[in-house]
């Protein structure tokens, strides 16, 4: 039995923009602005620029295979070992489950003003609830991702409106402590690149779109030009949305607004100092449709790489297998519900951002690496004049800066155990284990 290939290049692009507009752009903008000030536009310049370098690998490699579990796959072709495609769709179902937990608990964060409920509870219920709404099937999925982004643009466009004539009103080559960007280029970098691995996050899901290709019409021509329009789109509402953030609400009330226990959030405070208090909690909820869609298409499409990592005999045979009611991988559906809410136990947005960013760096480096040795295995030609062309150029680029910004997250530490472990530790315990398990399931 296969996958139902119904997913149109519109329901595509809004299936795009609905899992990359989320958590990013309604949590961890406040967190950003703490680190950079008013900077924080160009942090999501920087994370965008980065982020499509590694989104025309994507499209390049999706016009070549349509297949489920992508990274895995490209990973087989590109460098012809079993071991490092497991390691690989190892590595991306991590990063997606990781990304659940992380929305979860940016829900949960909104939440905490509207329903006086343990964040934990209401993270878990979050997962449970899209996961069901996964199991329906594709269709429903898309359908509702659809409605929900729709509310969601809407909110961020309302802000935009309202927003544009406080551009202007601060400055916006102001870092911290009221340093400017030209006299203190050095250390505002630092700041700068800080906050673009951490928001990298926002950017998230274009990605996932290579994963669904085999339920998309077309998906050689749909889903590179999915890829690259629906992170064009959202790169300039995330630059519009904090720019005003910050010409509305000073940096440290951004930050402090992620964290406090009594408020309502980053944006929800923009929108009731822009409008009014009550559109405050009309963003709150909009707020809600944002992180709700992100969480279908997280989940929708972390289950789809057990799947294919099943179907590429990556994973054991039962992930295979497809509820014959709604054509939907049930096993794989369930197997990343349970370890969805597991990982919530972290019970914290920010490491769970950094532990995400960390996961996809090193994966989005695997992915142009692959791009470049697929490039020349299907054009020997070209290797033969120069390993650098213009065809590989870009994910050579995507390469580089990957690596860079996975390096600048190797000083941040998290407590396990009682004891500061660097983040860059707990990602190599990760991929060992997941060594571990490759050994273990190849008997």
């Amino acid at each position: 039995m296969t996958l139902e290939r119904s997913v149109s290049f519109p329901q595509a692009v809004i299936y795009g923009v609905g899992v990359i507009v989320g958590t990013g752009i309604y949590t961890l903008i406040g967190i950003g602005a703490g680190i950079t000030g008013n900077l924080l536009w160009l942090s999501f310049i920087i994370a965008g620029i980065i982020a499509s370098l590694t989104a025309v690998s994507y499209a390049k490699l999706s016009t070549f295979f349509a297949k489920e579990s992508a990274e895995s796959f490209y990973a087989l072709k590109a460098f012809k070992s079993k071991k490092i495609s497991f390691l690989t769709g190892y590595l991306s179902i991590i990063v997606w489950v990781f990304s659940v937990s992380t929305v979860s608990w940016g829900l949960a964060a909104y939440a905490k003003s509207v329903i006086s409920i343990e964040p934990i509870v209401i993270a878990i219920f979050s997962i449970i609830l899209i996961s069901i709404i996964n199991y329906l099937g594709i269709q429903k999925s898309v359908f509702i991702n659809n409605i929900l982004t729709l509310i969601t643009l809407f909110g961020l466009i309302i802000i935009i409106f309202f927003g544009l004539p406080w551009i202007g009103k601060v400055n916006l080559f102001e870092g911290l402590d009221g340093l400017n960007l030209i006299e203190n280029s050095f250390s505002l970098g630092n700041n700068l690149f800080s906050a673009a691995a951490l928001i990298f996050f926002a950017f998230l899901g274009f990605e996932g779109l290579a994963n669904i290709s085999e339920e998309t019409r077309n998906p050689k021509k749909n889903i590179p030009k999915a890829i690259i329009l629906s992170l064009f789109i959202v790169t300039i509402l995330y630059v519009l949305i904090s720019i005003i953030s910050v010409s509305v609400i000073s940096p440290s009330q951004l930050y402090n607004s992620t964290l406090s226990s009594s408020s309502s959030g980053p944006l929800a405070l923009v929108a009731e100092r822009l409008i009014s208090p009550e559109f405050g909690f009309l963003l709150t909820l909009i707020a809600f449709c944002a992180i709700g869609s992100t969480l279908i298409v997280l989940l929708n499409v972390s289950s789809r790489i057990l799947y294919g990592m099943s179907k590429q005999e990556l994973a054991p045979k039962i992930f295979e297998y497809i509820d014959s009611r709604t054509k939907t991988p049930l096993v794989a559906i369930l197997t990343v519900t349970f370890f969805s809410c597991l990982f919530t136990f972290f019970g914290n947005l920010e490491l769970l951002s950094y532990l995400c960013t960390m996961g996809i760096f090193l994966l989005f480096g695997i992915v142009n690496i692959s791009a470049i040795l697929i490039h020349h295995e299907l054009n020997p030609f070209s290797s033969k004049k120069n390993f650098v062309n213009k065809d590989t150029i870009i994910p050579l680029l995507g390469t580089i800066f990957c690596f860079l910004m996975l390096l600048t997250q190797y000083w941040k530490t998290t407590s396990i155990f009682g004891v500061e472990v660097p983040l860059i530790v707990v990602l190599i315990i990760v991929m060992l284990i997941g060594r571990g398990l490759y050994f273990f399931l190849d008997k």
